[in-house]
């Protein structure tokens, strides 16, 4: 196993990552169970044969890498260093004939699945999580006793993590411990898995033991793991499914495989001179498998490559796919599938290379060389050697040249193409996480230099073909084009010269220098994806520090030392030297509490971190987006170490119990140390129900997930064998379910992955294809109640028993080149239906009639196309046609300081007298007039017609760093115009604290919104909960004017008057909720629907109220209490469409509305 994650590997985690997350961006997120088949091999019981077993312990183990939190550890004082602990089994087979391994520990990955992949991306942590292959490099042995009992007299000091190496058991987990120099450390106890023994028995075409066979045996992906951040848990998770078990027969041709997880598996031998073998197994717990190989020997095929001139080509790329050989699972950006087994090598200086591990038959060869077009040949291997000779082409050029940001060209620089790296999800491109290593090896194997006067010519592309080139040269930053296609001149790439960070580290207090240290500069890719620019550790020094070799531009500088708070310096980086100064840390802050039950009984084992809000705050997404976390002791105590400076909230959850957030807190500076903190937590509502299949019957083992409208909280369950399942601890609100039959995500994220396509489109359609296999529902959780739902699995239509929806979308007056098309029927929790755009023309398949709401846009996120349209499908259907203009609004954002924003701020758009924004739309990132910023704050709205305009801009939280928001207002479109001028910069903005109290007594869990002046929900992010005090902060809140609106359940809705905010301002707001009028709401026996109605509540001068829904098949629900009068109730449904009428509260008594016709 080397040292570096191979590229195809690293970059496929980022696109299934992104998959995932655009999984979460739609009203659910795709996850489930996996089911498991049956493949035939020899195999036999173990405990019978368990003496014999134990004495031929030669062969290799295996270690499962789940992550989990540091266990807790026991410390006393001794003479000696000492790390003692326990394993427990279930009693099968003895605990003692194993061992226990200490092995370097993996690395912290700080940020995530983020952090994760740029580890990986510059070598670090691939060997540390690879299974068996670790266990030759063991610091440290300690047997196990018969009660699983182990010890390590005097090991090494540091952080390791603790390997069970036994024939059967394994962990599941990964254990990190640390010892310490005279400390006894007591772990454990670990809980080890049952799993199974490989024996592999090599032979020759003579019956012989072979020796030295090259073994590797690799499980087929997880893909439930890899798409539910549920059962991912730690990103380490992601990548344990693609590295292999590897080993090689011994003198007798035997192997072991030791402690193996029960699953599928490909064995797959090798060895020179010998046709390569491969064979399935399904590994189970508690078994010995005996697997059996005899090797032929190995059919020879030597390959000679030239190009045109007939000269050879060295360095060429071969790869021999044997279409007769087994599949193996292969990955790349462009996608992930199966892939039939091949051998691969490189042309010697003579332009051959040989192979002599091939079977008789056909192979298909590819060739990839510098400078020469991609090749691919059918060769039928029929002798026992064959030699053969393949002419490349040279293919299409690219011309250009390379300057520094002066325009003074380059001389020697390195230019190639990205190729799959350069690919775009979202407007991102895998290769702004890579390393300068990884772009500098690429230019060596693919690229060219240019000549004295900066100038390059690259041969070897197809016609038609596209790519993205990047330049680099030696104290110049890398810089990448944007996609151009084969054949074009002219090309010039700028590259500026590389920054140079220089500071000094001291003491806050003292003003002494700090020793050791720790700098990190990054800058902010996509999501939650960070790009290390360089990263620098001092030990014993002055404190001063210098850093080169960085990249201009915004950038995020983390300064980190041992007992000190973190320091974060978000600085624009210019061309040269950037000095810092002096960079004063304290100690860090700390926050000690409890969480408690409403008797005031300490809770155990509840999480608790610092809340950032949404999305970012659902514990199912913490280990993915790296999170910080501790979890509370018996007595329900929790300290909390390197707490922010400022005003922030704590969150806290257990399953069972409903989440919460703390009040806004803040740590005192003299102190460093805020106490008796306490979270109260209570036991929340219920959702109970049946999933059921679409013939009606109770389904088992199906996968059901609950999860709130805004992303901050989801619960996943499995049906029992009556098809019911249930959640507990649900805080107020509203739910969206989604259930599948066991074994549909195995099959449903598998048929996303393997068929190729990692951009915008492919994926998307495949989402939607996806989508429409699962049962879905919405309900209403009040805390103390128990809601009933019931789940049906939608009939498989089994070929297209809907028509189809197409015609043509033109900008400008010409087709629309790519991009997609959603459809997204009229109502809330309503799940879109994707489609593509190529040359002018869409489609999207199956669609019922119904009202729908239709959008373009280039991409998922990005590039929004013309104005959102209402349709009404009924009947036949024939061709549609959108002409949009081709005039255009694009700008960029600007942080307060000037600097370019982050990727992933919303931009969204609205024309003045246009509709109304409503809170109905359920997703506004996926809105015709919304879009995300690409990685230098830039956006683009085309197809807009003329018009005047309002722009803002907000944070999603979890998609950007930069925080806050700013605005645009009158923005002047004339036909046909095209502007690129507008800039954003922004705001620090103000801050609104309200207080909502009920008969003059705080009322907590009062969801609070911010409106414009007129009452609308302008800002769909803007909505808190209050605390236990009744109070809610928002922070960061654009100037301007704005109406605060508060309501609770079984309080009339109360609107405040219009509140100025200006710039660095705070806003106290009181609001008295009185009781109101209770009104219901029933749906007339005229009206025919399907599906959810949603209903929205308006005052008459369009002020907005209230919001909810009728969860199908009921025909009523409950509206709220309101003040007496006269409102506007909007409905909204996919077979009703939209329909409004006026409705009244009388002010006595209480209200019923009908919905007619």
């Amino acid at each position: 196993m080397r040292g570096s994650l191979p590229g195809k590997l690293l970059l496929f985690l980022l696109a299934a990552s992104l998959i995932l997350f655009s999984l979460l961006f739609l009203p659910q997120l795709l996850a489930g169970p996996g089911e498991t088949g049956s493949l035939g091999s020899d195999r036999q019981d173990l405990k019978g044969s368990l003496a014999s077993q134990a004495s031929s312990k030669d062969g290799e183990g295996s270690l499962e890498t789940s992550a989990s939190p540091t266990p807790k550890e026991r410390i006393g004082v001794v003479s000696k260093t000492l790390l003692a602990g326990k394993v427990e089994g279930d009693g099968a087979f003895p605990l003692s004939l194993g061992k226990m391994l200490l092995l370097p520990a993996p690395p912290r990955f700080s940020g995530g699945l983020g952090g994760m992949i740029q580890s990986f991306s510059q070598g670090k942590g691939v060997e540390n999580l690879a299974p068996n292959k670790n266990k030759g490099r063991a610091l440290a042995t300690a047997p196990l006793s018969r009660d699983g009992i182990f010890r390590f007299e005097s090991p090494p000091l540091g952080r390791f993590s603790l390997v069970l190496d036994h024939p059967f058991y394994f962990f599941k987990e990964i254990h990190v411990v640390e010892t310490r120099k005279d400390r006894l450390v007591e772990v454990g106890p670990y809980k080890a898995q049952l799993g199974g023994l490989v024996e592999v028995r090599a032979m020759d075409p003579q019956g012989l033991p072979l020796k030295g066979l090259r073994l590797r045996m690799q499980s087929r992906p997880d893909f439930t793991r890899m798409m539910d951040p549920a059962k991912a848990g730690d990103p380490a998770n992601w990548v344990k499914a693609f590295l292999p078990f590897e080993g090689k027969t011994d003198e007798q041709g035997r192997a072991f495989f030791w402690g193996v997880a029960p699953g599928k598996y490909l064995l797959h031998g090798r060895r020179k001179a010998f046709a390569s073998q491969s064979r399935e197994l399904l590994v189970r717990r508690g078994t010995r498998q005996i697997v059996r190989l005899s090797l032929s020997r190995g059919v020879v095929l030597d390959l000679r490559v030239t190009g045109p001139d007939k000269k050879p080509v060295p360095g060429a790329m071969v790869r021999v796919e044997l279409p007769q050989g087994a599949e193996i699972w292969g990955m790349g950006f462009g996608g992930a599938r199966m892939r039939k087994e091949a051998v691969s090598g490189r042309t010697d200086a003579r332009g051959q290379v040989h192979f002599d591990t091939l079977r008789r038959g056909y192979v298909n060869i590819q060739l990839r060389a510098p400078g020469f077009v991609q090749l691919q040949r059918k060769v039928e291997l029929v002798a026992a050697k064959t030699t053969t000779v393949v002419e490349l082409d040279r293919g299409l050029s690219m011309e250009g040249i390379v300057t520094d940001a002066q325009g003074t060209p380059l001389g020697g620089a390195g230019v190639a193409p990205l190729g799959e790296a350069g690919q775009e999800f979202m407007g991102f491109s895998g290769a702004s996480l890579l390393p300068r290593q990884a772009f500098e090896k690429l230019a060596q194997r693919a690229g060219v230099k240019t000549d004295e006067k900066g100038r390059f010519q690259l041969w070897g592309f197809a016609k038609g073909q596209k790519t993205k080139l990047f330049a680099l040269k030696e104290g110049f930053s890398v810089q990448t084009t944007r996609e151009l296609t084969a054949g074009t001149k002219g090309i010039r790439i700028s590259c500026p010269r590389q920054a140079l960070l220089r500071g000094r580290v001291v003491d806050h207090a003292s003003g002494d220098p700090v020793p050791s240290f720790t700098v990190r500069v990054e800058r902010s890719a996509f999501m939650m994806f960070q790009s290390r620019l360089g990263e620098l550790r001092k030990k014993d020094s002055d404190g001063f520090f210098e850093l080169g070799g960085l990249s201009p531009g915004a950038a995020q500088i983390s300064i980190m030392a041992p007992e000190k708070n973190t320091v974060v310096i978000s600085k624009t980086l210019v061309e040269g030297e950037n000095p810092l100064g002096e960079i004063r840390m304290r100690p860090p802050l700390v926050v000690e509490g409890r969480v408690v039950d409403r008797r005031g009984h300490g809770l155990a084992g509840v999480d608790v971190w610092v809340s950032r809000g949404r999305m970012a705050d659902n514990p199912e997404m913490h280990a993915m987006m790296g999170i910080r976390k501790v979890r509370t002791g018996e007595q329900g105590r929790f300290r909390l170490v390197g707490v922010p400076e400022g005003r922030f909230r704590l969150g806290a959850f257990r399953r069972g119990w409903s989440p919460n957030r703390s009040k806004v807190l803040r740590v005192p500076s003299e102190t460093g140390l805020l106490k008796d903190v306490v979270l109260e937590m209570n036991r929340g509502g219920v959702i109970e129900g049946v999933i059921l299949s679409a013939e009606g019957i109770p389904l088992a083992g199906a996968w059901v997930q609950a999860k709130t409208t805004d992303q901050s909280f989801s619960q996943s369950a499995l049906s029992d064998a009556d098809g019911g399942f249930r959640f507990e601890g649900l805080a107020d609100g509203s739910y969206a379910l989604v259930g599948m039959k066991k074994g549909f995500m195995e099959r449903a994220s598998r048929e996303a992955m393997e068929a190729g396509g990692a951009d915008s489109k492919s994926i998307l359609k495949r989402i939607s294809s996806m989508m429409k296999r699962m049962a879905r529902a919405q309900v209403r959780v009040r805390e103390g109640e128990t809601s009933k739902v019931e789940l049906k699995i939608p009939a498989s239509q089994g070929g297209k028993t809907q028509p189809d929806l197409w015609g043509e979308v033109r900008l400008g007056g010409k087709g629309l080149s790519q991009g997609l098309v959603s459809l997204t029927p009229v109502g809330a929790g309503a799940l879109p239906l994707m489609g593509s755009v190529q040359e002018g023309r869409f489609r999207v398949e199956n669609v019922p009639d119904g009202s729908y709401r239709i959008r373009f846009q280039k991409g998922f996120g990005r590039g929004p196309v013309g104005e959102e349209r209402e349709l009404i499908l009924k009947g036949p259907r024939s061709a549609l046609r959108f002409d949009f203009p081709a005039s255009m609004l694009a700008g960029r954002v600007l942080r307060p300081d000037g600097s370019p924003a982050d990727a992933g701020l919303m931009v969204r758009l609205w024309k003045q007298g246009g509709r109304s924004e409503t809170i109905d739309d359920p997703n506004p990132w996926l809105n015709g007039n919304a879009t995300l910023t690409s990685g230098k704050g830039n956006f683009r709205f085309q197809g807009i017609a003329p018009g005047t305009y309002d722009l803002k801009v907000r944070s999603l939280g979890f998609l950007s760093k930069d925080s806050g928001g700013g605005e645009l207002k009158g923005i002047v479109l004339g036909e046909g115009e095209r502007r690129t001028d507008l800039v954003v910069r922004l705001s620090r903005g103000g801050e609104f604290e309200v207080q909502v109290l009920a008969e003059g007594k705080p009322l907590p869990r009062a969801v609070v919104r911010l409106l414009d002046p007129k009452g609308k929900l302008r800002d769909l992010l803007q909505v808190q909960i209050t605390d236990a005090e009744g109070k809610a902060l928002f922070e960061r809140v654009s100037e301007g004017d704005w109406k605060v609106l508060a309501r609770a359940k079984g309080w009339a809705p109360k609107l405040s008057p219009l509140q100025r905010l200006r710039e660095g301002s705070v806003l106290r707001v009181r609001l008295d909720l009185e009781r109101g009028i209770p009104v219901d709401l029933s749906l007339s026996s005229d009206l025919h629907w399907k599906g959810l109605v949603v209903f929205s509540v308006w005052k008459t001068d369009g002020a907005f109220v209230l919001q909810g829904a009728v969860p199908s098949p009921a025909t009523q629900a409950v509206v709220g209490n309101l003040e007496p009068g006269t409102y506007r109730l909007r409905v909204e449904n996919s077979v009703l469409g939209r329909m409004e009428q006026e409705v009244h509260v009388p002010p006595r008594g209480s209200a019923h509305w009908v919905l007619k016709k």
